[in-house]
Order: C-alpha cells, then sequence, then structure tokens
C-alpha cells in the first residue's frame, strides 16, 4: 500500500505518540499560534505608530 510518507521519505515510518507526549505538542503549538498573534498585533501597531507619525504607547 502507497502512503504520502513513501512518497516524502521512501521508506516506512513507525512512531508512537504517547498522551504526554501529544500533549505537550498541543501545547507547543497552541502557544506559538498565540504568540505570533501577540508578536504580530504589536508589530502592527507600532509599525503604524511609525508611518502615522503618531506617540507609541506601552
Amino acid at each position: 500500500m502507497f502512503s504520502m510518507n513513501d512518497a516524502l521519505v521512501g521508506f516506512d515510518l513507525v512512531a508512537y505518540l504517547d498522551p504526554g507526549s501529544g500533549s505537550m505538542v498541543l501545547q507547543i503549538v497552541i502557544a506559538g499560534l498565540f504568540s505570533s498573534v501577540f508578536f504580530l498585533k504589536s508589530s502592527v501597531g507600532y509599525l503604524k505608530a511609525k508611518l502615522l507619525g503618531a506617540r507609541v504607547t506601552r
């Protein structure tokens, strides 16, 4: 049977993800999403204030 894994690496991978590791990966993904949203919001606000000549409040 052909899988996407065969197309990418050319051999079958056998992996096990237990609940502890899965929850850690999920926590990392969620934290990354929230931190990137905060970073983008802060950066856009800062650049908008710089370009429009307004003072940046913190």
